[in-house]
């Protein structure tokens, strides 16, 4: 059998100075090639899940955690913050926080910057993953300027650029308008051909029909799971 690219045992996690955990041990595998998404009410621990997979939990956010989170086969705790990001990319709900440069093209190049890639591969990555979703052309574009939607997809490119092996999308849509939501939801159908997990966190029921797996959390651990239809 094939070892599971995330396998979570037992995680539970309580944020510094909380009277209650957010996670609670949550038992998660994702299989290669798998394409899940995520649902569940506000405040069960869908975001906590997300920030753990890519050790922003507990590098910088800190608090109490207990259980085993292994990616690739390797424990998280094993390896450097950088290492991990560099093969979990997470896109976070707020995408203006995400955003800070001045154009689309300095955005996009400051993860690779931050992992040491040198200077001359860096302009045809940064067009690539620019044209991978749908903003050729927006390379000096204030991200002021952009839609939401726009802004959006410039946060993905600035992840996609690095090239990880799974996208942690964290609820990417929820403050966009139905055509940005559009735009956001066919983008993470395409790009699970070209990257090994997707890992969908999403209110929209209508959405995540194409998933292979949907996940329920519930109270801070997985409820139920199965095929959605």
């Amino acid at each position: 059998m094939t070892e599971p690219i995330i396998d979570i045992r037992d995680l539970t996690f309580t944020y510094r100075e909380a009277d209650a955990a957010a996670l609670r041990s949550v038992n998660y595998t994702q299989a290669s090639g798998e394409f899940i998404a995520i649902m569940g009410a506000t405040g069960v621990g869908k975001s906590t899940l997300c920030r753990c997979l890519n050790g922003l939990i507990p590098s910088f956010i800190k608090g109490d955690l207990a259980g085993v989170i292994s990616l690739f086969g390797e424990e998280v705790n094993r390896r450097h913050v950088y290492e991990t990001a560099r093969r979990i990319g997470l896109v976070f709900q707020d995408f203006e926080a995400q955003l800070f440069s001045t154009n689309g093209e300095l955005e996009v190049a400051f993860g690779l910057e931050n992992f040491a890639v040198p200077r001359e591969e860096m302009p045809p990555r940064v067009g690539a993953a620019l044209s991978r979703v749908g903003l050729s052309g927006f390379k000096d574009r204030d991200p002021s300027t952009l839609s939401g939607g726009e802004k959006q997809r410039l946060a993905i490119a600035s992840v996609l650029v690095s090239r990880p092996t799974v996208l942690v999308m964290d609820e990417p849509t929820t403050d966009l308008d139905p055509i940005g939501k559009r735009e956001v939801f066919q983008l993470a159908r395409d790009l699970r051909e070209e990257i090994e997990g997707i890992i969908l966190v999403e209110h929209e029921t209508d959405h995540v029909l194409t998933a292979d797996r949907l996940v329920i959390m519930c109270d801070g651990n997985v409820g139920i799971e199965g095929i959605p239809s």
